[in-house]
């Protein structure tokens, strides 16, 4: 007979009970956690519990938990089963993770790339909490896709100042420290892309090191900035448009002093949106959402030349303009005038690059010395001279290989009495060898594209021993006529002149020897004679030859040439 405990729990008859005792068992009773020696498993009874279908039991001797399937309805004997935690599909991502972060674990799995596609180019920002650490890191990039079906994309874009896009690395920039004193601790700028991302995306986000080698990566979910709008969004409208360059008349702010000799890059052309409640936005003018129309037809060739200009900025649908009429292309214009004025020399400049031998272990570095137009002055630049992002970076003892490198110099980072101008060279560097091989050049240099020869063919300061405290320097390169001379070391340098009122440069008639210690001078008529230096030369070292003309108490500083030590 069934034994009754009350109208709603019946133990059935149960055979197999060695103590002749029943567990206990509520059918009715709600969800339970067990421990797994509760359970009746058909033998005693006494203390013993039946659980439910869908119950949890512990085994604390395996350390997991169990599943309660099934309950035999004639022994009351549960089934028990392993508890799986869910597999999610790797390629998806449930509405709690896009609230909370790409899944569970660390506060890292949180982080997020907002993206504002409101404004062309789409900024991407990186979440303020991620961080970087390491002193050899230095760029990073943005991507979508995957390495492991091929789909991995690269999306993050750097433009210049002259809306020009640069390359798809972004430099990194260390983290403000209260003691001025971090070296090692870097924050993830603001970057751009042209690509649609859509809110929720996830990408990586790639760090690499100064010679190009992946440091680390990580995952963050895109959100869509552009979603999250101020309560008085509607009430903000776009007031007018302005032109921002450094070379605006101060007089009139709608004219362009265009000099003669500076590129359409060199401009640095950005436009301004105001809008109603005091803000604004920049944005480069690139075509996109602001462009500027009738520089196509303008080539400032003699001063005075003016043109007229367009302006233009291309409104989103979103945006609302205030006070004048919109044409069917949404657009918003504003009239400017460029006239030439004369070339401005001291923003005409020139980098001379060489190569300048470290160690070994380390191989050469590359030196930058800074001339204007005006030659009236030269600077060592290497500390403010930067690889642009859309160049490899050098590599110091990779021989046999041209390396086209691109670089570019602030000039108010120079001197800030420039304006912010941004001065960009394309220099090819050829490493051939080590200079204690004297075998041949160990250096080639170019200035100009398909520039032949480059300079540097043979070319060798020779040094002679005369004694503990004397030396003397030849570097007339085995040359015995002055003008092939010139050709060598002054013409392949391709010093700087103005095409408007000059065919070439001037000739120097003093040159300066510059060793890693001390500088000296010699008339230009010295060229092919024993020169006469203090102990302070080593054979690795390279010795730098600074032209210049004296005209009376005035120095016109034309170029800079580099020799690799001989000794002989």
């Amino acid at each position: 007979m069934p034994t009754n405990f009350g109208s709603n729990i019946v133990i059935p008859n149960i055979s197999g009970s060695i103590d002749g005792k029943v567990p206990v068992y509520n059918p009715d009773g709600r969800f339970q956690t067990w421990a797994l020696e509760q359970l009746w498993n058909g033998t005693v009874g006494t203390n013993k519990y039946v659980p439910n279908v869908g119950d949890l039991v512990w085994d604390k001797v395996e350390r997991e938990f169990l599943e309660v399937i099934d309950v035999d309805p004639s022994t009351l004997v549960p089934t028990l089963a392993s508890v799986e935690e869910p597999v999610k599909d790797a390629g998806l991502v449930d509405k709690v993770d896009l609230v909370l972060g790409v899944g569970p674990g660390k506060a890292s799995d949180t982080f997020r790339c907002y993206i504002d596609t409101s404004v062309m180019p789409h900024t991407l920002a990186v979440d303020g909490r991620c961080l970087t650490f390491g002193s050899e890191v230095r760029t990073y990039q943005i991507c979508r896709g995957s390495e492991l079906d091929g789909t991995l994309k690269v999306i993050s874009a750097m433009y210049d100042q002259s809306g020009q896009y640069v390359g798809n690395s972004v430099p990194l920039e260390l983290a403000s420290m209260r003691d001025h004193s971090n070296f090692c601790t870097w924050t993830f700028p603001t970057c751009y892309t042209t690509d649609q991302v859509d809110d929720n995306e996830v990408l990586q986000v790639r760090v690499f090191t100064a010679d190009g080698g992946l440091k680390q990566k990580f995952i963050v979910l895109a959100e869509n900035t552009a979603f999250i709008r101020l309560t008085d969004t509607a009430y903000k409208y776009i007031t007018h448009i302005s032109l921002e360059t450094p070379f605006l008349s101060p007089g009139d702010p709608n004219l362009i002093e265009y000099p003669l000799n500076v590129p359409l890059k060199g401009l640095n052309l950005f436009g301004i949106v105001h809008y109603s409640d005091g803000t604004s936005r920049r944005m480069p003018v690139d075509g996109t959402k602001f462009e500027i129309m009738g520089f196509n037809h303008f080539v400032a060739t003699q001063v005075g030349e003016q043109t007229k200009l367009v302006l233009q900025y291309n409104l989103s649908n979103d945006e609302i303009h205030y006070g004048s009429s919109v044409s069917v292309t949404k657009a918003i214009q504003e009239l400017y005038r460029a006239v030439g004025v004369k070339e401005d020399g001291s923003y005409t400049v020139k980098l001379f690059c060489y190569p300048d031998w470290i160690d070994d272990l380390n191989g050469y570095r590359l030196r930058f010395f800074m001339y204007n137009l005006d030659r009236n002055t030269y600077k060592e630049v290497t500390a403010f001279t930067k690889l642009n992002d859309n160049t490899a970076a050098f590599k110091p003892k990779q021989y046999g290989v041209l390396q086209q490198l691109s670089v570019s110099v602030n000039l108010r980072d120079v001197n800030p009495a420039y304006k912010s101008w941004i001065h960009v060279q394309v220099i090819d560097v050829v490493l051939h060898r080590e200079p204690t091989d004297d075998s041949g050049s160990p250096w080639l240099i170019g200035y100009e594209r398909e520039q032949m020869p480059l300079f540097g063919v043979n070319n060798w300061a020779e040094v002679e021993y005369v004694n503990a405290t004397r030396r003397l320097l030849n570097i007339n390169l085995g040359e015995t006529n002055i003008e092939e001379w010139y050709k060598r070391i002054f013409w392949a340098t391709k010093p700087l002149y103005a095409p408007s009122v000059e065919a070439k440069s001037p000739l120097p008639n003093t040159f300066i020897v510059v060793t890693r210690a001390k500088t000296y001078e010699f008339p230009i008529e010295q060229w092919n004679s024993k020169l006469t230096l203090d102990k302070d030369v080593l054979n690795v070292e390279t010795v730098y030859i600074r032209f210049i003309r004296r005209v009376g108490t005035v120095d016109l500083q034309l170029a800079m040439a580099a020799l690799p030590i001989k000794m002989v």
